[in-house]
Parts: structure tokens; C-alpha cells; sequence
């Protein structure tokens, strides 16, 4: 995880595709690794307070806050 600058959250660096991913690990040179699993699994195991960065860099991205996130887990209710 990363801490967002503006908000001090944790968030959780996701892309879609390892392809995506390689010029952010050379960005972060200790970052490494990855784990190819469905978005729904991340959500279950994810823990409370955490937000995601989905491709970040590319035009095909997006942020969900911790708040966005919970509700996404619990069915939006």
C-alpha cells in the first residue's frame, strides 16, 4: 500500500493487467511482485479503512476512497 498525500489513507495499488504494472514497479523500485486474482476477491479480504488506485498512470484508471470501497463490499447498502 501507499499513503495518499492528500488524505493520509492507505491505499491499495491494483491494475488490470501485469503489463500495467511494470512502469510503476520501476518507479517504486520496492514494490514487486504481484498477485492475478478477481476485483471481488480483493474487495473480500481488504481490510476497513483502505482505498484503491485502480492503473494508476494510464487513462483507464480510477480512485475508490476506504468510504466507496465499504459500501461497494456490502452489496451498497
Amino acid at each position: 500500500t501507499l499513503q495518499d498525500e492528500d488524505s493520509g489513507e492507505q491505499v491499495l495499488v491494483l491494475f488490470t493487467s501485469p503489463d500495467r504494472a511494470k512502469e510503476f514497479v520501476k518507479a517504486f523500485p520496492g514494490y514487486g511482485g504481484g498477485l492475478v486474482t478477481e476485483f471481488t476477491w480483493v474487495l473480500e479480504k481488504l481490510g476497513v479503512g483502505y482505498g484503491i488506485t485502480l492503473n494508476p498512470g494510464w487513462d483507464i484508471g480510477i480512485e475508490l476512497e476506504a468510504q466507496t470501497l465499504q459500501q461497494l463490499a456490502s452489496g451498497g447498502h
